[in-house]
């Protein structure tokens, strides 16, 4: 047991790997495009790579960012009306639960994520990111294309490398829920998207908005002990992650020295997460990382507030509807 505590080099080196691919292209095509068209190409990196590592399989890694690439043409278009955009993620919601019936329910999570993330944070033409048009074409249709064809290129160069690191020996079974836990889960993941959604995009599209509808797919798990475990987890590691990120945002202001603390801290929360029994760590050392990666000058406190609240908000919905869903767990023979 003592063997699991703490990363393995490879897993640290996976880590590192992960991180380093997925920053060097994007500051490229950032440089080049536009650091909004970089965004746009993020959900292909990071369902192309984990989704390859999960499989330990190139070809399953592209098939998921073809269809990432399908969602996200269609999550940039639902994104410019609220109430479509709160029917689309019900739906997404819905699918990502049913997905369970097939074992598939670890694959569709990160598809499920990346599409909340595109309704919040769509790609919009014009304005810096060199993107204005594509001939006649309407500019919303511009962007979902382009954000599409993002997805697919930079998903496919990352399945690709990441089957080179991918472990070879067999897949362990992914388990499959039985009927009820996954109509349970579907109804389950389905209502609280598609409300999260109508809350974050009918109020001004809230800072870190986006954590709300995250926070709902990654704390709901096929049966309830697992899903109120998970969120004291989630709660506990960001309530811990926030404090650390305004601390430090606090002691070294923004300097070079800030930066380069933040990218330890996401390479060891990459590495952790590897590790069973580790994600409230992961979660304490992944949120001081990102929100000093990702805040503006002057707003670290700001957005590590929000990124809590609307942490506490989706783990409370989440905890409410497990707790209602328990009856639904029946207990095992024997």
């Amino acid at each position: 047991m003592s063997g699991t505590l703490l990363p393995s080099r490879r897993q640290w080196a996976i880590a590192a790997g992960f991180l380093g691919c997925l920053l060097v292209p994007l500051s490229l095509v950032g440089w080049a495009l536009g650091g909004p068209l970089a965004l746009a190409a993020l959900p292909g990196v990071a369902v192309g790579f984990v989704v390859t590592l999960q499989a330990r399989s190139t070809r399953v890694g592209l098939l998921a960012v073809a269809v990432m690439a399908g969602l996200a043409l269609v999550s940039t278009l639902a994104a410019a009306s609220t109430p479509v955009a709160a029917v689309w993620l019900g739906l997404v919601g819905v699918a990502y639960g049913l997905s369970g019936l097939r074992g598939w329910h670890r694959l569709t999570m990160q598809m499920a994520i990346w599409c909340s993330y595109i309704v919040v944070n769509p790609l919009q033409a014009g304005g810096e990111t060199k993107l204005t048009r594509i001939g006649d074409v309407d500019a919303s249709l511009s962007a979902a294309a382009v954000t599409a064809l993002a997805v697919l290129a930079a998903g496919a160069v990352m399945a690709v490398l990441a089957g080179r690191v991918a472990r070879r020996d067999p897949l362990p079974p992914a388990p499959v829920l039985a009927r009820h836990r996954a109509y349970a889960l579907a109804a389950a993941a389905g209502g609280l998207l598609a409300l999260g959604t109508a809350v974050v995009l009918g109020t001004e599209r809230l800072v870190a908005g986006e954590w709300l509808l995250l926070t709902v797919i990654v704390l709901l798990q096929p049966d309830a002990a697992a899903t109120l475990r998970h969120t004291a987890e989630r709660v506990a590691g960001t309530l811990f992650g926030v404090l650390a990120a305004a601390g430090i945002a606090l002691a070294l202001g923004e300097s070079d020295l800030r930066t380069a603390l933040a990218l330890v801290l996401m390479v060891a929360a990459f590495a952790f997460l590897q590790v069973p029994r580790r994600y409230w760590l992961y979660v304490a050392l992944f949120t001081p990382g990102l929100v000093l990666l990702s805040s503006p000058p002057g707003e670290t406190e700001a957005v590590a507030a929000a990124r809590l609240g609307f942490t506490l908000a989706g783990a409370i919905a989440v905890a409410a509807v497990a707790l209602a869903l328990s009856r639904f767990d029946r207990p095992s023979a024997g």
